[in-house]
């Protein structure tokens, strides 16, 4: 029994130090059990998590504003930031206040537009990349087209070129307005981006491509290259009546709208209402004209160029259907290709006066350009070198037009605007489009024959017209004019120049058979007075030996051809 006892008591001491062991072992285990880890790894996660939206409530704190006060009076303000392509991490914000309209925007260049505005030497942007104005619903513009500084805001009717562009409305990204209808313009005049250059811009998420015109409000985004941008407009105190502006932000300010009276235009609209045939007051709300057969007694202003000159019953049963006629650049050039160079010179004239330069204006130049190099084969001078050296080079044709009487104002107005490369460029392709063959591929000593279809004719009529008689020609045209002249007088009027170097054999040969034939008169009168009492040489006054004596003195002459007896 004592031995049981002393058993048990070693038993009862030997169990504390098993009841650690087992507890150590429950510790490891629960270490290593993948339950417990992924609890643990939430836990992390969590307390990063909460990090992260610390951080995040602190740079929400701090946002980045666009806009604000600017240190010049502007009617827009376009802000944002450039991305450099080679370093993406790299941003640079610019604000660029639009103080002039139309604003043209594009690669920083050399050039006396006073509303050019330039957005740096980015590779991407073309000279005249694009250009925002302010218009109206019908193609009017509104701008300060002078040379001068004025700030004189002058309208220009729309012509058949703008009424024909159709505007494209891209959805704002904060409006949820799903009944807005797109082909619906403002009545009161609105803000508008052009693409000018190859490379597209898009407008709130929507591509405008060349040629293409968009619709800006207050906020538009505009990415132009590696430029991020928003269109900003000037702003007032004041909301509208449900606290929001009504291009959908939100905010404190509404942005303002130009109100400009123009009597020239209400006096347009008016000579446009009576001409339409209605006799009703023009209505300017939102209201689309059906396209019936019917004609409408009102006149409507929509959207859609087709439907903005209304016509009355009785000139739709009278007047014939008419010819259907291309729209846009293309009906631009088959008018222009029809009109006169004259005219076409005094339109360029116009627009340079009044600073302008669009795609219109340099399909004008190349139209003009086709005449100019016509013109120029028809000269003497260019036939001339052509028919020298086998064909006349361009510098050649560029330098006849820069003196010409008629074209050199013009050269120099395509100077102004274009760049030199790019005036030979127009110049070469004019050549190929008025019929010039190119001689050679490749080189500056490339030549060009004549085209096919000039003709002599044309050369006189060109000569009837004053180009060839430009005082600023050079001299060596001066002198190719002045020898022919003189060779055609020579031929007309059948006298010797006095210089006795006349290179014509048959002039020559004309020349000394009318020498002969005055000679020969001269030497019968010789002969009578001979026979009324003179004596000649020999003291024989026999009839026969004067006629043998007038046939000699005859055939020396012939030969020598001497200019005494001329005189």
């Amino acid at each position: 029994e004592e031995e049981r006892v002393e058993e048990e008591e070693d038993d009862d001491g030997a169990e504390p130090p098993i009841e650690e062991e087992e507890e150590n072992e429950d510790n490891n285990d629960n270490a290593h059990h993948p339950e417990n880890q992924d609890e643990s790894d939430e836990n992390e996660e969590h307390n990063s998590s909460d990090d992260d939206d610390v951080e995040e409530e602190e740079e929400d704190d701090n946002p980045i504003v666009l806009g604000g006060d600017i240190s010049v009076p502007a009617f827009a303000c376009l802000v944002g930031i450039f991305e450099d392509p080679a370093n993406k991490e790299e941003h640079t914000m610019l604000s660029v206040p639009l103080t002039r309209l139309p604003a043209t925007l594009g690669r920083d260049h050399k050039t006396s537009d006073k509303n050019f505005f330039g957005l740096g030497k980015a590779k991407a942007l073309s000279r005249a990349h694009c250009i925002i104005y302010y218009r109206d619903v019908i193609g009017g513009r509104l701008g300060q087209y002078s040379d001068n500084t004025s700030d004189e805001l002058v309208y220009h009717p729309p012509d058949s070129n703008h009424k024909a562009a159709k505007v494209i409305r891209p959805k704002d990204s904060g409006s949820d307005d799903d009944d807005d209808d797109d082909d619906d313009l403002p009545t009161t005049g609105f803000y508008v981006i052009e693409c000018l250059g190859k490379n597209r811009i898009i407008v709130n998420g929507q591509k405008v491509k060349q040629g293409e015109t968009a619709l800006l409000r207050h906020g538009s985004a505009i990415l132009l290259a590696s430029f991020s941008l928003y269109f900003l407009l000037p702003n007032v105190d004041g909301l509208q009546e449900d606290g929001e502006n009504k291009d959908g932000g939100g905010g404190g300010v509404k942005p303002t709208t130009m109100q400009v009276p123009n009597p020239s235009y209400e006096e347009y609209q008016r000579k446009r209402m009576l001409n339409s045939g209605g006799g009703q007051s023009s209505s300017l709300s939102s209201a689309k004209r059906h396209k019936t057969k019917e004609i409408a007694d009102d006149v409507s202003i929509s959207s859609k160029a087709s439907s903005l000159t209304a016509q009355s019953t009785t000139t739709a049963a009278t007047s014939t259907a008419p010819t259907p006629q291309l729209k846009g650049f293309a009906g631009l050039v088959e008018e222009l290709n029809t009109l006169p160079v004259r005219t076409l010179l005094k339109r360029m004239t116009t627009a340079i006066n009044n600073d302008e330069w669009e795609r219109k204006h340099q399909m004008l130049g190349t139209a003009i350009a086709q005449h100019a190099v016509r013109d120029a084969a028809k000269t003497r001078f260019i036939r001339n070198i052509a028919a020298q050296e086998g064909g006349v080079a361009r510098a050649e044709i560029m330098k006849w037009i820069s003196t010409s009487k008629m074209y050199a104002e013009w050269s120099a107005q395509m100077k102004s605007k274009m760049e030199i490369k790019s005036y030979q460029s127009s110049i070469g392709k004019a050549l190929l489009k008025a019929g010039f063959v190119r001689t050679g591929t490749t080189g500056r000593h490339v030549r060009w024959t004549l085209p096919a279809d000039i003709s002599t004719e044309d050369e006189d009529e060109e000569e009837e017209d004053g180009d060839d008689d430009d005082e600023n020609n050079d001299d060596g045209e001066e002198g190719a004019d002045d020898k022919h002249n003189s060779d055609e007088e020579n031929e007309e009027e059948g006298s010797d120049n006095g210089d006795g170097s006349d290179d014509d054999d048959d002039e020559h040969e004309a020349e000394t058979n009318e020498n002969g034939d005055n000679d020969e008169e001269e030497r019968v009168n010789d002969s009578n007075s001979d026979e009324d009492g003179g004596d000649d040489d020999d003291g024989d006054d026999d009839d026969d030996d004067d006629e043998v004596n007038v046939h000699e003195q005859n055939d020396q002459d012939d030969d020598s051809g001497s200019d005494s007896d001329l005189a």
